[in-house]
């Protein structure tokens, strides 16, 4: 008798287990279920939000300002870096001239405007509409040399002063000065 109730209790226990087990794995369907759905949500959105970012023109057919600017002017969308200096920087696109200068003249102002040999165009004393107090900056717009169906832009900023380091001292500050260094030095 003491082993069928072992033999019973053995069955109820391990009824409740399985119980137990089907009612966990249910909640972990759900909860499964609900991060699959909220993933497949996030995947979409950021998809979205890539594909917005590679439209380089808008609905007219305009230039899309980039999220890259130099010097303070904010460069259109769909160029990449060709050259680089501390306050220079070149970059080619394969767009027409006329539009990379309607995008600049619509954004940009100038101080004048000059239309170079070879179809290169500068902007000087160029600012931006939007940052009226930003240091003046250069622009050229240019077709790029090896295949003229490209556009390059030139984008140039002041270069700051040098520091001054050197100290002007007059005769006799000099003369004080190396006394001073004589005393110092015995």
């Amino acid at each position: 008798m003491g082993n069928e109730r072992r033999l019973k209790a053995g069955w109820i226990l391990a009824g409740v287990l399985a119980a137990n087990a089907a009612v966990s794995c249910s909640k972990k369907d759900d909860s499964e279920e609900r991060r699959r759905l909220l993933q497949t949500e996030e995947r979409a959105r950021q998809r979205q939000v890539r594909s917005a970012a590679r439209v380089v023109e808008g609905p007219e057919g305009e230039l899309l300002p980039s999220e890259t600017k130099l010097g303070g002017v904010v460069l259109p969308r769909g160029f990449q870096q060709t050259f680089a200096d501390p306050h220079a920087w070149t970059y080619d696109g394969h767009f027409a001239q006329q539009r990379v200068q309607e995008y600049f003249e619509k954004r940009l102002d100038v101080v004048s405007r000059t239309e170079k040999p070879l179809g290169e165009v500068e902007y000087l004393g160029v600012k931006e509409k939007s940052n009226p107090n930003m240091p003046a900056a250069l622009v050229r717009v240019s077709p790029t040399p090896s295949r003229p169906e490209y556009t390059r832009i030139y984008i140039g900023e002041p270069v700051p002063p040098p520091p001054d380091t050197a100290r002007l001292m007059d005769s006799e500050a000099l003369r004080e000065y190396m006394a001073e260094r004589r005393r110092t030095a015995r």
